[in-house]
């Protein structure tokens, strides 16, 4: 319904962009040809698309500090799986550690067993 001022709002007011439509004030659109009524109606039309602006970048605002928040959580579970990694690391090692003395311990047993029982045939030769 508006659209026939539209030459006149940027030929005459050189307004390109809803912003610049925003900064015209009531006199502006009464010189351009608009009555009482339509500039009622082209002023709540400027003033829903703001606030559909301003809702969109608060959302846009919204949605980059949730990413902020999961990028920062997901930081934190890396350094906590390395952490976990690391831990499971210098476990593992001292289990392979506590394997490689055990296997020592009981090849002194063998050794100590085989001598045992080396000592037990030599006495029983002697006796005999």
């Amino acid at each position: 319904k508006l659209d026939k001022y539209e030459v006149a709002v940027r030929e005459d007011m050189g307004a390109t962009t809803v912003e610049e439509l925003q900064q015209m004030q009531e006199s502006d659109w009464v010189q351009v040809g608009l009555k009482k009524l339509e500039i009622t109606r082209v002023m709540k039309a400027l003033e829903g698309h703001a606030a559909e602006v301003e809702a969109r970048v608060r959302g846009e605002a919204e949605a980059v500090e949730s990413t902020r928040h999961a990028a920062a959580a997901a930081d934190a579970a890396v350094e906590s799986t390395r952490r976990a990694a690391a831990a499971a690391e210098a476990a593992e090692s001292k289990l392979r550690a506590a394997e490689a003395e055990k296997e020592k311990e009981k090849e002194k047993r063998r050794k100590a067993e085989a001598e045992g029982l080396e000592a037990v045939a030599k006495a029983t030769n002697a006796v005999d």
